[in-house]
């Protein structure tokens, strides 16, 4: 069963008038697993940003094409907090007879982020077992229950909860069996990227330091 973007946002908000919560109060930290027992929802009163499906190929070690498909991620803001969640869908779109199942998605990049995992029931056709994230801290997994995502399916909407206040486009998602196929998501936006220059207020404070140290030279 596809679901639609509008029909996500319709189920958010049911969810959040059941008092939807927050994914989870425990982090998942570089280097762990955990299980995610599905009873993931958004935050009360979540308010939808933005979305973007994007397509995917997935070619094994010989260049032959084992699925096709898509992923949709969809950004939600927290307005207690300002934080944002990341909600990933798969779609295995294979058409061919001997194409493969889809039994983990990767996006990257979490670095820096305290982050949570979990599903949505029903969302979909397949949810997920567990959700985990490298040991660098970059990079958050889901492992798909029931054998994968089979040709004509969907998983079940895929939470990452965080505490980044910005995203980005730029993400890479990697949907993996018996190939790997990427595709461009949303992704939190790390403060280095948010910041490339000096805040006016850092820039009055260098000023000042500049005219302190220079003061200091010109008494010597």
């Amino acid at each position: 069963m596809r679901l639609t973007s509008g029909w996500k946002i319709s189920m958010a908000f049911v969810l959040l008038l059941a008092g939807g919560h927050a994914v989870s109060a425990v982090p998942i930290l570089s280097g762990q697993a955990e299980f995610t027992p599905g009873d993931g929802t958004l935050p009360a009163g979540a308010q939808f940003v933005t979305s973007v499906t994007n397509s995917f190929t997935g070619e094994n070690a010989s260049d032959v094409v084992v699925f096709t498909g898509t992923v949709e991620s969809l950004v939600y803001s927290d307005p207690s907090t300002g934080y944002l969640d990341f909600v990933y869908q798969i779609t295995n779109n294979s058409s061919f007879s001997d194409a493969d199942s889809i039994e983990r998605l990767t996006v990257a990049s979490f670095a820096g982020f305290t982050t949570d995992a979990d599903y949505i029931p029903s969302t979909g056709d397949v949810p997920s077992f567990d959700a985990s994230r490298d040991s660098t801290g970059a990079v958050m997994g889901f492992d798909m229950n029931n054998g994968g995502v089979a040709p004509g399916q969907d998983s079940d909407d895929l939470i990452i909860d965080t505490d980044s206040k910005t995203f980005t486009m730029s993400g890479n998602a990697a949907v993996i069996d018996g190939g790997t196929g990427n595709a461009q998501v949303d992704v939190p936006l790390a403060a280095t990227q948010v910041s490339a220059v000096p805040e006016p207020a850092s820039l009055s404070l260098l000023a000042i330091a500049a005219g302190f140290f220079g003061g200091r030279r010109r008494k010597r």
